[in-house]
């Protein structure tokens, strides 16, 4: 074979070893050199590593609510009165929650909730407090003062060994905080698919300087 069509040949193979794209597109104008990608590798897994934190916290607060739903008594009650609450969250943004005083089937002596009816004899002599999760919208009632939602019979889980109470009834998505778990969810896999770009994106750049 003619030595012509030998280095013909190699270059070929050469130019074959990289992606036809390694040197075009979004990808290639985000990350052009390997500090580019080095530099942002490190802000991701920065990023990473807070919304780890945040991560765990709300699967922490998801099982303690499924701890508490399944192992919990339930009584029979009823609420008294719901009112729309406001306070301070981060960077003093107003937060928004509500919250209800319900009664429940509770003897006074197994009571734990603090607050107890001035007449033992009533039918619930035991009184707490439930609230709604919190939010940024004002007027977000979660349907907590619709006039049949507050006149229906509840039913009340209570911790036999503290004063939280909730509601029995209440929704999976606002009970788990599910549009958090969700949010967080796709923020945390829209990171790693970044991550993965970027690594790729370095491998490609190492490749092509060898090569050079």
């Amino acid at each position: 074979m003619m030595p012509w069509l030998n280095d013909g040949m190699s270059t070929l193979d050469d130019s074959g070893s990289s992606p036809p794209s390694a040197d075009c597109g979004f990808l290639s104008d985000l990350i052009p050199n390997r500090d580019r990608g080095r530099f942002l590798r490190a802000a991701v897994l920065l990023f990473l590593a807070f919304s780890s934190v945040g991560c765990l916290l709300l699967t922490k607060t998801f099982i303690e609510e499924y701890r508490a739903r399944h192992s919990w008594p339930v009584a029979r009650g009823e609420i008294v009165s719901c009112t729309e609450k406001t306070g301070e969250g981060m960077r003093r943004k107003p937060l928004y929650w509500m919250e209800c005083e319900v009664r429940f089937e509770v003897p006074v002596d197994q009571c734990v909730t603090g607050m107890t009816a001035a007449e033992i004899r009533e039918p619930y002599p035991c009184h707490g407090t439930i609230r709604s999760p919190s939010t940024t919208a004002q007027g977000t009632t979660f349907g907590w003062t619709n006039p049949q939602f507050l006149l229906t019979p509840k039913r009340i889980l209570h911790n036999p060994n503290g004063p939280e109470v909730k509601l029995a009834e209440e929704p999976v998505w606002l009970a788990y905080d599910l549009p958090n778990v969700l949010m967080m969810s796709c923020w945390m896999i829209v990171c790693l698919v970044f991550l993965a770009m970027i690594q790729w994106r370095i491998k490609v750049i190492e490749q092509l300087t060898s090569n050079a």
